[in-house]
């Protein structure tokens, strides 16, 4: 059982039903408090950010994300979106809520005929930097996560799931 944050005001208590449902849906891991891995996936760059997401969905394709969209969405749950975690304010995380880590959603796919890449939601500039380095085409965009979020480190629920993926123009 979880007590999480709900997205009107207020907590929830999460059933250990629930959460194994959240489990079965996702291919990716499902972290509680308790994990292992838990803060490793909650820390982002700023070390001054120490927030506490009661559930963190790490996502491993656009369907992982809708899935946890949905669960959020069913159950009033608090949500936050962790692109490549550099937010200096650390709004990629929802203190008690549901933190839906993009970061295993990093590849980068070039597309060098029309000059353009197929970023994840979870790349980070070097991700794409190496990737578009191999056909001696740099691009100039900044700030991959920040600009899709309009600099609020938040996004609204529906966009989340049709925003899994950010395709970027290479400068010629």
């Amino acid at each position: 059982m979880a007590t999480i944050s709900r997205y009107t005001g207020g907590v929830v208590e999460l059933t250990s039903d629930r959460l194994e449902d959240l489990r079965a849906r996702l291919q990716g891991e499902v972290l509680l408090p308790d994990d292992a891995d838990y803060d490793t996936a909650r820390t982002v760059w700023n070390a001054a950010v120490d927030k506490r997401p009661a559930l963190i969905a790490r996502g491993v394709d656009a369907t992982d994300v809708a899935e946890a969209v949905k669960f959020a969405r069913r159950h009033d749950i608090l949500v936050s979106v962790r692109c490549g975690g550099h937010n200096i304010a650390g709004k990629a995380i929802a203190e008690n809520g549901l933190m839906i880590d993009l970061t295993p959603i990093c590849g980068v796919q070039v597309e060098p005929e029309n000059k353009t890449a197929v970023v994840g939601g979870g790349a980070a500039l070097g991700d794409l930097d190496r990737a578009t380095q191999a056909y001696s085409t740099p691009c100039a965009q900044a700030g991959i996560d920040g600009e899709r979020q309009n600099r609020s480190g938040r996004m609204p629920r529906w966009q989340i799931a049709q925003n899994s993926s950010l395709h970027l123009r290479m400068n010629a």
